[in-house]
């Protein structure tokens, strides 16, 4: 064995004496990524297979970014912004890490009628569609009122001389 290679078969990084195997480099100084023979910058990989967060040394995995760091949303390859997903799969709501269901919110803050996108404020609806007598948290369905309020209200001359002015049947 020889300890010195002549400039054809020396690795080509910076310093090394070593005998190129994989390309232009010496296994000290090749990516480690599958049939990459490209040199390593970061880590074990050269800037083409390695994670693109500044601090992180990992390889990829979708897009430019490991498992780590990358979206879990599905064919996501964007950077996380916050838990998991990033800022186009995150819930709106600021202390919510969940993926977003419908529009901007997840399952547990979006309003639960149906093809609504709007963020819960009572229960399980937003204010366009929760029920308008107080502390009620049921689905709205006739004059502002959920089914139950609607009967109490339907035998009330108060609610039909005050609330229904103007409404036609």
């Amino acid at each position: 064995q020889y300890d010195s290679y002549c400039s054809g078969h020396v690795c080509l990084a910076s310093g090394c004496e070593k005998e190129r195997q994989y390309g232009s480099y010496c296994s000290s100084h090749v990516c480690s990524a599958s049939d990459c023979t490209n040199q390593k910058s970061k880590g074990s990989y050269c800037s083409g297979h390695v994670c693109n967060v500044s601090s992180c040394t990992n390889q990829r995995s979708k897009g430019s970014f490991c498992g780590n760091h990358v979206c879990s949303a599905s064919s996501c390859t964007n950077q996380r912004s916050k838990g998991y997903y990033c800022s186009g799969h995150v819930c709106s709501v600021s202390s919510c890490t969940n993926q977003r269901s419908k529009g901007y919110y997840c399952s547990g803050h979006v309003c639960s009628a149906s093809s609504c996108t709007n963020q819960r404020s009572k229960g399980s609806f937003c204010g366009d569609h929760v029920c308008g007598a107080s502390g009620c948290t049921n689905l709205k369905s006739n004059y502002n009122r959920c089914n139950d309020h609607f009967k109490n209200y339907e035998n009330n001359s108060t609610f039909w001389s005050e609330s229904m002015v103007g409404v036609t049947h």
